[in-house]
C-alpha cells in the first residue's frame, strides 16, 4: 500500500484517465482523496499494531482492516481499473496485485492468529 501511495502521490493524473482520456475526477479532488486514504492507513494501521502489540482486540482489527481493504479495492476496481480496462499496463496491474496480496496477508495474519 505504501508503493502505491508513493505512485499516487508523484503521478495522481495516472489514476485519473479513462478510454476516453478524461478526467474521473479533478486533481484537488484527487489530492483529497489520497490524503483520507492515508489517514485512514495510518490509523487503522496504528490501532491494528498496538492491539497486536497488547494482544488485546486484535481479531476484531484484523477483520475491520480486512473489510476497509476490500471496500478500498472494489471502490478502486470500480472506479479506476474497469474504466481503464482497455488501456491497462504493467503498472497498473502490478498495483492491483499489490493490494490483492496485502489482502490475501491479512487474511492470512487473521487465520493465523484465531488458531
Amino acid at each position: 500500500m505504501a508503493l502505491r501511495l508513493l505512485v499516487a502521490s508523484f503521478y495522481p493524473d495516472f489514476h485519473l484517465q479513462t478510454v476516453l482520456e478524461t478526467s474521473v475526477l479533478d486533481r484537488d479532488a484527487m489530492v483529497s482523496l489520497i490524503i483520507a486514504r492515508t489517514l485512514l492507513m495510518v490509523f487503522v494501521g496504528t490501532g491494528y499494531v498496538a492491539s497486536l502489540l497488547a494482544g488485546r482486540y486484535f481479531r476484531t482489527l484484523s477483520v475491520t482492516a480486512l473489510v476497509i481493504c476490500c471496500g478500498l479495492l472494489w471502490s478502486d476496481l470500480q472506479l479506476f481499473l474497469l474504466a481503464a480496462l482497455p488501456d491497462l499496463t504493467l503498472l497498473s496491474l502490478g498495483l492491483f496485485s499489490l493490494r490483492l496480496v496485502a489482502l490475501y496477508l491479512l487474511f492470512q495474519n487473521y487465520l493465523d492468529y484465531r488458531r
